[in-house]
């Protein structure tokens, strides 16, 4: 264990894993800064986890269950992860904490400097050790003299290192006595039993294929090639599911017949929007030596926006390109066919004000969009849309939006509930009501499940004063828990950085 550190449940009860790992440290957000900036992709508050309190009708405000959730730092250790990788990552959050609890702001460099020379695998006096050792630890143990063995490797490490067993030693000692005689040694190293190194192999210990269920392998299907050129807008694309939507676009651009592709995406601190989609063409995935190919000049389209804001905060230029072509328009735009909305906030503690302009205002805004384009609309949403309901093989949620939302409470007065007085708790009584009474777990997943109704309605008024039928123009895709890549475009891929 690393002094600090506390590993949430138990590790020796996980049946299965996902690819973040959750432990509670004294000070999250230091430890996360130090760990990205030394190349690990440390999140902050993207979980399901909550408090007790969070789930159930339970009084109280769980003060020290919130506390700890405050600390608590996610780890991105996944099956593709090496062990080598995982002992460094180890030791990067040992350090992280040191160096963030530190009472005058900076890490001990002495304590750091010593522990990692301490750790470090292979040296000179180290593989001397473990050439010598091999050797004579394979003669010892085949004739039955483990004891000996173990002792005579003592002597030895102290005449070559000065100072006690190394680490090399101890695993080439345990490595053959697992393979010769089947034994192991009580003294392994503190970081044998960490529970990482034990998360880790677990997650490389196989079980066998469920019953009746064969193993998951990659979706063949067959696109339908469109009987017109096609001009897609697509928002989130620097995302993971944006990220890779794009990469399929580009991959069939010849099949579906795509003219043009259009991207809207917001600028950070320090890189533009188009900056931003440089680096991430720059990405492998996009490599023109790979099934992309070399993108042709003028097919990719970057405008710099932000979706919570009106007409998606497009400037003069970006108005006139998706706005002067549609219905009403001056002419001299785009026409667009499909819009892929695929922009949201993934938070889970987003105050219900700032849930509502991430992932509910923009989605009305590009529905409208697309309308005033006669175009396709899909809406990516997510399965836990339900609230607290609990579906089964046999009894599965529905695809139909969720009833009691509907039902019990106006979605449009939810909407506004939750946008009124910029998060005054007065006035988001009612949206919080509804959180609450229908179980819902978090505000991303509630105001999604608001976001899919209010597209209904929306696409319902518009058949009514239109006197066509608009519901089919709207597609809303809901994505279960998402994790890395199965196949492509390799096994294993998470993204260039998760989001936040």
């Amino acid at each position: 264990m690393v002094d600090g550190v506390v590993q949430i449940g138990n590790v020796d009860d996980i049946s299965h894993t996902y690819w973040l790992l959750p432990v509670c440290v004294p000070s999250p957000d230091g430890v996360a800064e130090y760990m990205t900036l030394r190349g690990y992709d440390v999140t902050l508050g993207a979980s399901q986890l909550g408090c007790v309190t969070t789930y159930c009708d339970a009084a109280g405000t769980a003060e020290v269950g919130r506390k700890m959730m405050e600390r608590l730092v996610y780890l991105p250790v996944t099956p593709e992860v090496t062990e080598r990788e995982c002992r460094s990552m180890v030791f990067c959050l040992r350090d992280a904490v040191l160096a963030t609890t530190n009472p005058h702001g900076s890490t001990d460099e002495k304590i750091l400097t010593r522990d990692n020379n301490r750790v470090k695998n292979l040296n000179t006096r180290s593989l001397v050790t473990l050439l010598i050792s091999l050797p004579v630890t394979y003669n010892l143990i085949y004739n039955g003299r483990p004891l000996l063995t173990f002792l005579l490797l003592t002597i030895l490490s102290r005449l070559l290192w000065w100072g006690t067993i190394t680490i090399t030693t101890l695993l080439s000692i345990l490595l053959l006595f697992i393979l010769i005689s089947g034994r192991t040694i009580a003294s392994k190293p503190a970081l044998e039993r960490s529970p990482l190194i034990k998360h880790y192999r677990d997650l490389h210990t196989e079980r066998p294929t469920p019953v009746n269920k064969p193993p998951l392998t990659e979706m063949k299907y067959k696109l339908p090639t469109p009987t017109t050129p096609q001009t897609i807008l697509l928002t989130g694309v620097t995302g993971f599911v944006g990220g890779l939507l794009l990469r399929d676009l580009l991959i069939n651009r010849s099949h579906l017949k795509i003219e043009r592709i259009i991207l809207i995406v917001r600028p950070r601190k320090s890189s533009t929007a188009s900056a931003r989609v440089t680096t991430l063409l720059d990405n492998e995935i996009f490599s023109p030596d790979g099934p992309v190919g070399v993108i042709p000049p003028g097919l990719i389209t970057t405008l710099q926006g932000d979706m919570s804001k009106p007409s998606f905060g497009l400037d003069t230029q970006g108005i006139d390109l998706l706005y002067n072509n549609g219905e009403g328009g001056k002419g001299g735009g785009i026409k667009l066919t499909k819009i892929f909305h695929a922009a949201a906030s993934v938070s889970f503690t987003l105050p219900l004000h700032e849930a509502a302009a991430a992932n509910i205002t923009p989605a009305l805004q590009a529905q409208s969009l697309a309308r005033r384009h006669s175009a396709k609309f899909i809406y990516f949403s997510t399965a836990f849309v339900h609230g607290g309901e609990v579906g089964s093989e046999e009894r599965p949620l529905g695809e139909e939006v969720f009833g009691p939302l509907g039902e019990s409470y106006n979605p449009v007065k939810i909407y506004k509930s939750m946008v009124s007085s910029a998060g005054s708790p007065t006035t988001q009584s009612l949206a919080t009501t509804c959180m609450e009474t229908l179980n819902f777990p978090n505000t991303y997943t509630f105001s999604k499940s608001v976001a899919e109704h209010l597209l209904k309605i929306s696409s319902s008024s518009s058949s009514s004063s239109t006197n066509n039928d608009d519901s089919s123009s709207t597609l809303v895709i809901r994505p279960s828990i998402i994790g890395p890549s199965l196949s492509s475009p390799y096994p294993g891929y998470a993204g260039a950085k998760a989001s936040k």
